[in-house]
C-alpha cells in the first residue's frame, strides 16, 4: 500500500509520483546553511584541492536538494590562491568546482546500485578506478 492506495489501482503511480514530487519540493524548501550545513572544514577542504582533482555529488535525494544544498553552502567566490599568488582573477566558486551533480531521480537508479556514481564518473571524465567515493 501506498498513500492509501494498492499497487493494482489504476491512480497508484500517479499519485505517488505527485506525492513524492510534492514531498522534494517541501524539503528543497527547507534547505539553508541551519538544516543542511557542511560540515566543519568542507568549504576549507574543497578550496585547497588541486585544480586537477575533479568533484562531482550523488545524493538518494532529488537532485533539486543537491543543487540547493550546494548553493545554501557555497560562498559565491572565495580565494584560492596563496598570499604571493592572489590576484582578482584567481577566485572560484566551490559550487563551480562541482563538474557533476545528481540525485535519485536523475540517475537510473539510486543508491546503492552505482549507476549514480558511474554517470559523474562519465561526466567528469574519469573512470571508476580513478575516483574516491
Amino acid at each position: 500500500r501506498h498513500a492509501g492506495l494498492n499497487p493494482d489501482q489504476a491512480d497508484f503511480e500517479s499519485v505517488g509520483e505527485r506525492l513524492g514530487k510534492e514531498f522534494d519540493d517541501l524539503y528543497v524548501g527547507l534547505v539553508s546553511k541551519e538544516t543542511a550545513a557542511f560540515y566543519d572544514g568542507i568549504p576549507e577542504l574543497l578550496l585547497g584541492l588541486p585544480e586537477n582533482v575533479k568533484i562531482g555529488a550523488l545524493t538518494n535525494a532529488c537532485v533539486d536538494y543537491a543543487f540547493a544544498v550546494l548553493k545554501s553552502n557555497c560562498p559565491s567566490f572565495s580565494s584560492v590562491a596563496d598570499d604571493d599568488q592572489k590576484k582578482e582573477d584567481q577566485v572560484v566558486s566551490i559550487y563551480e568546482k562541482f563538474l557533476s551533480i545528481h540525485g535519485a531521480d536523475s540517475v537510473p537508479r539510486p543508491k546503492p546500485a552505482p549507476d549514480g556514481l558511474f554517470l559523474c564518473c562519465d561526466e567528469i571524465g574519469l573512470k571508476p578506478n580513478q575516483c574516491v567515493y
